[in-house]
């Protein structure tokens, strides 16, 4: 089936996701191959209550507090952790976590998904990041370049994860800043999930229609998010260009808004299952790589 622009089929489509993530992330039998939490590092943009965040210049002259722009030939370990576990844990996805799917050369990540011959049997890999820090508000940008236009069966994104994903389960929430199926070539959108959002407890919260680029998979572009105890604001390519706008709920609590705890940042590429698989995984596809330019973090004056 095409993704149909309809606000219900959109907002039910989403409403998954947050489940299936962090249910796979909390499978026992997967080899947890995180750093401990005790290792990590908070990065919080200090906003103090008298701070006028819908200012026009709140923005202004933002500093760089934390940024990976995966220059050298490796991966900077001690931003990242590199996630191991096989594939079928995470909404029926094809591909097998590994420590080998992805590269830094040329001043960028990339994350490839492979599929290879192994004892005589097919075997798709690939590879999901997490960070070793934690950020709580500020402005944060990911610059991508999306999978090649080959066929159906890719999903790629760029996203926050609330870094206690592990301990509360569904209450830890999602912001997925930019995520894309390849089924929906030129397509990403951008939304935040909290436990109220797949118990559809949030009638009043706005769904969005997924965005248009048509250079996406030839071309780097910018995917940020404006975070605040205030809002969460979703742009491309500029500050200015905003797509998507969540207001903090008037009563705000843990199942409506998880957004003022800390978060990891993740970057992975899927391969199949329900959401990406959903029309299909074309032998095409292999190999397909997705290309990080830089991640960065930034906290308002």
């Amino acid at each position: 089936m095409r993704f149909k622009e309809n606000k219900e089929v959109i907002r039910n489509y989403i409403l998954l996701l947050l489940l299936v993530l962090v249910i796979g992330c909390n499978k026992s039998d997967s080899e947890d191959t995180s750093f401990n939490e005790e290792d990590r590092v908070l990065i919080q943009n200090k906003i103090n209550e008298t701070d006028d965040v819908n200012a026009g210049d709140f923005w202004d002259e933002a500093t760089l507090a934390w940024s990976d722009e995966f220059n050298g030939n490796e991966l900077n370990k001690d931003n990242w952790s590199v996630e191991i576990y096989k594939g079928g844990q995470e909404n029926t996805e094809q591909q097998d976590y590994t420590d080998e799917n992805y590269e830094v050369s040329n001043g960028t990540l990339k994350i490839s998904a492979r599929k290879q011959i192994e004892d005589n049997t097919p075997v798709i890999t690939s590879s999901r990041l997490h960070s070793k820090f934690e950020f709580k508000y500020g402005r944060i940008e990911y610059r991508v370049k999306l999978p090649a236009e080959k066929g159906n069966g890719l999903w790629a994104a760029s996203w926050l994860l609330g870094s206690n994903f592990r301990t509360t389960g569904n209450e830890a929430g999602i912001i997925s800043i930019m995520r894309y199926f390849s089924h929906l070539p030129n397509q990403v959108n951008s939304s935040i999930i909290s436990l109220d959002d797949i118990n559809n407890n949030n009638p009043n919260r706005e769904s969005y229609s997924p965005i248009t680029i048509n250079s996406a998979e030839e071309e780097f572009h910018i995917y940020g998010m404006l975070w605040t105890n205030s809002y969460i604001k979703f742009y491309i390519d500029d500050i200015n260009n905003i797509t998507n706008v969540y207001a903090r709920p008037i009563i705000a609590n843990s199942t409506n808004w998880p957004f003022d705890n800390s978060f990891l940042a993740v970057v992975n590429m899927a391969v199949g299952g329900e959401f990406g698989g959903v029309e299909g995984v074309d032998e095409s596809i292999f190999p397909n790589s997705f290309e990080v330019d830089y991640i960065r973090v930034y906290h308002s004056n």
